[in-house]
């Protein structure tokens, strides 16, 4: 894996098909859960709860901050990761999306809590361009194409990435993020939570 060099490395199968497949139907139910929720019941609609139906990057499509199915899954993979780049690494947040017909992702980086982050491939409907791999994501200029399963580490703070116009049906995604045990951003910890699975207005809160 590149990582060292080029501030990112592929890494293939990081998670299993079948286990892709039952993720990718839970995030598409819970956008389905979400905007029911939304739509019908305004006053019960909270982010922190069911999810976001547009973030400031990415508009009109569902996202979640700090699931508990998805956190777990981080803090199952840290010492997995940190085997990949030979680096202690704390774990800060998840967060994933469900892109639709349409979407892109502006060039950006990410902030502290993001110093070494992963997007992981958990499915993916109608891909026109090349049915074998998902959507790419732009990694300082190049395309970077996935299978379901595979994953993206990162240098989330370093590197610009974005994604251009979806031609697909949907797609998700699952972000892991991490910050370095001995770097400039160890106190970014579970993202300035108590802990791990709590939604945002839980950040900064005395542990």
């Amino acid at each position: 894996m590149s990582f060292e060099k080029n501030k990112y490395g592929v890494v293939r199968n990081f998670l299993t098909p079948d286990v892709c497949d039952v993720l990718y139907e839970y995030v598409k139910f819970c956008a389905k859960r979400c905007s029911w929720v939304a739509n019908n019941m305004s006053t019960e609609y909270r982010k922190g709860r069911y999810g976001s139906l547009g973030d400031g990057q990415v508009e009109n499509n569902y996202s979640n901050y700090g699931d508990v199915m998805f956190e777990s899954i981080l803090a199952s993979s840290t010492s997995k990761i940190e085997k990949l780049i030979n680096k202690k690494i704390l774990p800060t947040y998840t967060y994933h999306r469900l892109y639709e017909t349409g979407s892109d992702l502006k060039v950006h980086k990410d902030r502290p809590s993001c110093q070494l982050s992963t997007t992981i491939c958990l499915g993916y409907e109608n891909y026109s361009v090349n049915e074998n791999y998902c959507w790419p994501i732009y990694m300082g200029g190049k395309a970077v194409h996935l299978k379901k399963g595979d994953m993206v580490i990162y240098s989330g703070c370093e590197i610009e990435h974005w994604r251009e116009s979806f031609e697909g049906k949907t797609q998700a995604q699952l972000f892991m993020h991490y910050v370095y045990a001995d770097g400039q951003y160890k106190n970014f910890i579970y993202d300035e939570r108590p802990m791990l699975g709590l939604p945002q207005e839980f950040k900064k809160l005395i542990r």
